[in-house]
């Protein structure tokens, strides 16, 4: 596929909570980003979900940077946290 623009010359900022990370689901299943234990039916849910996410990120990956943007406002090139893929 071409692109008007070089890799080099593209920057995408995704924002963490609630676009790749599906923060707000997790609380309502009252979990949290740092939770030790994960129920099995749910950690399935979010392996096939991360697989979409990872895709997505590295066909952005393929076309430039990326940046991913948490709650906190911290900007963070390519963190791997324990619900990124």
């Amino acid at each position: 596929m071409q692109t008007p623009f070089h890799a080099d010359e593209t920057l995408f900022f995704v924002d963490w909570d609630d676009t790749l990370l599906p923060t707000t689901y997790l609380a309502a299943n009252n979990l949290r980003e740092d939770s030790e234990v994960i129920p099995i039916w749910f950690a399935e849910q979010l392996a096939s979900y991360a697989e979409v996410v990872k895709a997505t990120l590295d066909a952005m990956r393929d076309r430039g940077r990326v940046v991913r943007r948490r709650l906190d406002s911290a900007l963070r090139e390519d963190v791997d946290l324990r619900f990124s893929p």
